[in-house]
């Protein structure tokens, strides 16, 4: 919180002087965090009344929100008898203002030595001011090799690209999708299934919707996968259902829909 104190002192005449301070206020009708200075000056004489000219000083700070990983993590598993990294993502918009578009979350998987064993990188959708997505569908090849360590880190993307303009402009938020009868279908030492029902609340018609499904076990990510939902017009309910080609050992799962621009 930036507070701004404004002190104006003034002096009137030989024989007297008054000081006035502004008293800051913040606008909590709004995201933006706003402080405004409030001045009031009045200064008599006993011959005489002088005004004054009084500003008001509104000050937006800057924002300093950007997109920030909250949850991660990984298993390994086999695919094809190849040893496979299996990972999962919960990340937010922190911003109150900008909207990120192309946001790219970064795996990379090191030895004991700290030396690069394998990669993995995806890129996400529009997120915006506030909202909180996730992707659960990450998978790649650890070449034979068993990692020591698997870190992730989360680059922004574009903020406020024409592109991410425009598509904000008519695509629907994360809070406008609605999932219910959520259900995890899956069988005993089965792969992951899970169902449900998605409506759309805007007033808006989107093409893509994702639904990713994030997996854990003793509290943490294990893993996920991914599905979508096409055609989904404003007002209207669709089900869905979601798969993983992958067996994991979870205990709990989180559901997360976003608009896929």
């Amino acid at each position: 919180m930036v507070s701004v104190f404004l002190i104006l002192t003034m002096f009137a005449g030989m024989a007297m002087a008054s000081s006035s301070s502004g008293s800051s206020k913040k606008d909590d009708s709004s995201s933006d965090s706003k402080v405004t200075s409030d001045k009031d000056n009045d200064t008599e004489d006993t011959t005489k009344k002088e005004t004054e000219e009084t500003t008001t000083t509104e000050t937006t700070p800057e924002d300093n929100g950007t997109v920030e990983i909250i949850e991660s993590g990984y298993s390994i598993g086999k695919l094809l008898n190849s040893p496979y990294c299996y990972w999962g993502v919960v990340y937010k918009n922190t911003s109150t203002t900008h909207s990120y578009n192309f946001t790219k979350i970064n795996v990379t998987a090191y030895d004991k030595d700290g030396d690069v064993i394998a990669t993995d990188s995806q890129t996400m959708s529009l997120i915006r001011p506030g909202e909180t997505i996730a992707f659960g569908d990450g998978a790649f090849d650890l070449n034979d090799e068993k990692p020591d360590k698997v870190e992730f880190e989360i680059d922004p993307g574009d903020e406020d690209s024409i592109f991410g303009a425009l598509t904000e402009a008519g695509g629907v938020a994360v809070s406008e999708l609605e999932l219910s009868q959520v259900k995890d279908k899956t069988k005993k030492k089965g792969y992951p299934v899970f169902t449900g029902k998605i409506t759309n609340n805007s007033e808006n018609d989107t093409s893509l919707v994702a639904i990713s499904v994030i997996l854990k076990k003793d509290g943490k990510i294990v893993g996920g996968t991914v599905s979508y939902v096409r055609d989904l017009n404003a007002g209207s309910t669709k089900a869905f259902e979601v798969k993983s080609l992958h067996k994991f050992k979870y205990d709990s799962f989180e559901v997360y829909a976003y608009d896929w621009l």
